[in-house]
């Protein structure tokens, strides 16, 4: 690559910094937001007292289960990936600022 000004050297910089940041934003991770979803049923089902290690498989396998089986869950996923373009533009659109997702 040969850079011809200070300005592609910045461009260049910021494409880079925002091809590393996209990979770990929230913004452009749906398997993180799949995991918000269990995490949050989780929660929503702890018990409240210490469980076995067997008690606590269960339920992570119950939370599975209901996310799986869940049809607004479901959505949730679907939707997910499929903005995926809407949240490209918009990051492009921002200049990798935090989007509204």
């Amino acid at each position: 690559m040969i850079l011809k000004s200070r300005n592609d050297l910045s461009e260049t910089v910021r494409t880079f910094s925002l091809q590393v940041l996209c990979s770990v934003s929230p913004d452009f991770n749906p398997v993180g937001n799949s995991w918000a979803r269990l995490d949050k049923r989780l929660l929503a089902t702890d018990p409240g007292t210490l469980e076995t290690e067997k008690a606590f498989k269960k339920r992570v396998e119950n939370a599975v289960a209901w996310l799986n089986g869940s049809k607004a869950e479901s959505q949730g996923f679907y939707n997910s990936i499929s903005s995926m373009p809407k949240r490209l533009a918009e990051a492009k659109q921002l200049k990798g600022a935090r989007t509204s997702y």
